[in-house]
């Protein structure tokens, strides 16, 4: 931790260890603690250098680099999930536990970069912008994944993405949703 007060630091951990800990269980729900741990490993390593302003947005940072790191490798180790849905119909009347298993199923069948970029954009509420900040690359390059996930969930788990979301032309017969309101557009879940 270098020079820094370790009580500045353990400050810093109890004010994004919730936000932090929800996006990794979502990155990856089996090893989300370990993710966390490792993203305040590195972030300690340069808390001297840091100004406390961006810190908490530099832990986002490290913590999705290290989520696409460790699917990198962990698929050379780790069995892949199924691409197969449960084999029981899902209504309109599930309850919440089984959309969160359904959104986690359908999640884990994205490439590394495609998952981020959903979690950015929906459960971070990032613009386009900001999320081609994060991941570091073109904004362009999260248009593309965007556009590819949401393809591939509408696929997988069609109950919980809407059918307007990510399309670029408004159509008539719908409202169009509040610019940046793109939660209204995918369920949320408890």
């Amino acid at each position: 931790m270098g020079q820094a007060a370790p009580e500045e630091f353990v400050a810093f951990v109890a004010a994004t260890s919730g936000g932090l800990l929800r996006a990794a269980c979502l990155l990856d729900p089996e090893y989300a603690e370990d993710l966390v741990q490792d993203t305040y490993v590195r972030v300690a390593a340069h808390w001297s250098r840091l100004d406390p302003v961006t810190a908490p947005a530099y832990a986002r940072r490290v913590l999705y680099h290290r989520a696409v790191d460790s699917w990198r490798s962990a698929a050379r180790r780790r069995e892949r999930p199924s691409d197969a849905l449960p084999e029981r119909a899902i209504h309109a009347g599930t309850s919440a536990h089984e959309d969160r298993v359904v959104l986690q199923q359908a999640l884990a069948t994205l490439p590394p970069r495609q998952r981020a970029v959903v979690i950015l954009r929906y459960f971070e509420d990032l613009t386009e912008a900001e999320t081609a900040g994060v991941l570091e690359c073109s904004i362009s390059t999260v248009k593309t994944h965007h556009r590819r996930a949401l393809s591939a969930l509408r696929a997988l788990a069609p109950m919980l993405v809407a059918d307007d979301v990510g399309e670029q032309r408004p159509r008539p017969d719908v409202p169009s949703p509040r610019a940046g309101s793109r939660a209204a557009t995918v369920r949320s879940l408890p």
